[in-house]
């Protein structure tokens, strides 16, 4: 994270969300990478809209 915060460009952001979201929502790479900003509610809720499987939850 330190590195990720050290890079002062949005990507370096993009990093550091990617590396906080995959663990703490028990994402796989495949499904965080199809998030967009609408899938996120004020509540920190997250929309996964096709899972493992193909499964929409």
């Amino acid at each position: 994270m330190q590195v990720c915060f050290g890079d002062r460009t949005p990507a370096g952001f993009r990093d550091a969300a990617l590396i906080a979201i995959l663990p703490g929502a028990g994402l796989r790479r495949a499904e965080v990478v199809q998030l967009n900003m609408s899938d996120f509610n004020d509540d920190g809720e997250i929309k996964i809209r096709c899972g493992k499987g193909r499964v929409d939850f």
